[in-house]
């Protein structure tokens, strides 16, 4: 056999593919762009849905604050003197106390050492210790939706404060009692704790739970207190999170009573996106939420609700008074 005459015969595989063509590499990148679109809202649903959860938590926490400060001293907790006041432990409780409600339950909400700071002192030593604690964040007052719990910009400076040295920084709050569903300023407060030429303004037409030196008692809620709110969240531009700008979110949450802590059932709450101001009424006195669709409440019995948006005006105004016996619609 001739050797040279051999040819080497090589199977053909017709079939063999070595790569991918570009029309097909193109539809796998349409396939997985695909799913990464339909993955990305349903993390941020879910990561939505765990902030609402744990504002919820803070909320109820909250509530409960407010209710061992009833069982504790009668009175749900006062709102304090005004803006340019801020707590001070050594006047105790209820009208005779200059800070506003937040500061009146910290012992409640396992904050009894922040409350106590300056106790004693007097002078400059007590205003800087009281200056100290106005940047004091507190988690359980911020709702995660919105921003951390970290000290911002202290936005007022103009009045400053009457029992304590002006900070740098102010602890904000997202959370606010419910003053009633009549916006009334209850006034910056007096120039002293023995002011004798300050009027205190009068709050015969205030019909909520907390309010300039007030002394509300479960007995006072006449709707029962599953019907009425007690506090929840409160609108702030989204704008203006971390600016201090807006003056519904320029103090401290240890300040007396205030648009920073309090606010009013006269219209439905309403988003974040909306900016300060809406015909007839200032968003700076309106409940509000950085969740979308609803705005979280705690009830005076404890019980944390959604009220929605679209929820009707006489009806959430209704839901602020403690004189009103009609049930509310549109919450879950």
């Amino acid at each position: 056999m001739n050797l040279k005459q051999c040819t080497l015969v090589t199977p053909s595989l017709p079939n063999l593919r070595r790569g991918f063509t570009v029309v097909e590499l193109l539809v796998c990148i349409g396939i997985v762009m695909t799913l990464i679109g339909l993955l990305i809202p349903a993390t941020q649903s879910a990561r939505e849905a765990a902030r609402g959860i744990q504002c919820a938590n803070r909320l109820r926490n909250i509530g409960l604050g407010a209710l061992q400060h009833e069982t504790a001293h009668g009175i749900y907790p006062s709102d304090g003197w005004g803006f340019r006041w801020v707590g001070d432990p050594d006047r105790g409780y209820g009208p005779d106390q200059p800070g506003g409600w937040i500061y009146d339950i910290l012992v409640y909400v396992d904050q009894e050492n922040l409350r106590e700071m300056g106790r004693g002192k007097t002078g400059s030593e007590k205003r800087a210790a009281f200056a100290r604690r106005f940047s004091i964040a507190v988690p359980i007052f911020h709702c995660p939706s919105r921003r951390s719990a970290e000290p911002y910009r202290y936005g007022e400076t103009h009045f400053g404060l009457v029992n304590a040295d002006v900070p740098r920084f102010a602890a904000k709050t997202d959370y606010a009692i419910n003053a009633g569903s009549v916006e009334l300023d209850g006034g910056i407060g007096p120039n002293s704790a023995t002011d004798p030429r300050y009027r205190w303004p009068n709050l015969e037409l205030m019909n909520g739970i907390s309010f300039v030196r007030s002394r509300v008692r479960v007995a006072d809620i006449l709707d029962g207190t599953s019907h009425t709110i007690l506090a929840g969240e409160k609108h702030v531009p989204a704008s203006m999170y971390a600016s201090g700008k807006s003056i519904g979110d320029d103090q401290s949450l240890l300040v007396g009573d205030d648009a920073d802590i309090r606010r009013y059932t006269v219209i439905p709450p309403v988003p974040d996106i909306f900016e300060e101001r809406l015909p007839g009424a200032r968003l700076v006195h309106a409940f509000g939420s950085a969740h979308p669709g609803a705005t979280r409440f705690v009830f005076c019995d404890g019980s944390v609700r959604k009220i929605h948006f679209e929820i009707e005006q006489a009806a959430f105004q209704k839901s602020g008074r403690r004189d009103d016996v009609r049930m509310i619609r549109g919450t879950r």
